[in-house]
């Protein structure tokens, strides 16, 4: 019964071309770049010197940015007299969320 089947030919795999120079092939890699390109476009739209910023990790990066849009949010509709936003006016009127 064994004698009967047939073996097969080993398959020659062909040997993929590394990628150009500068390239990343791994998905992962290429987002994790870009994900770290932007954080530090956004550390430096960051209203301090360059020293603190350079040193920021990327959860302090994302809470700075938090805080100051934050507080440029509070300073700025104090001036303007803008409308509440939605999420505001319920609050204001006592609804909740």
């Amino acid at each position: 019964m064994y004698a009967g089947r047939k073996r097969r030919k080993p398959v020659q795999r062909s040997v993929k071309q590394p990628p150009p120079e500068g390239a990343k092939s791994n998905p992962s890699k290429r987002h994790r770049d870009r994900l770290n390109s932007e954080l530090e476009r956004l550390a430096s739209l960051l209203p301090f010197p360059k020293e603190v910023t350079s040193s920021l990790d990327k959860l302090s990066i994302l809470r700075l940015s938090v805080s100051y849009l934050r507080a440029k949010n509070f300073f700025s509709a104090g001036e303007d007299e803008a409308p509440l936003s939605g999420i505001e006016s319920a609050v204001e009127e006592g609804k909740g969320l």
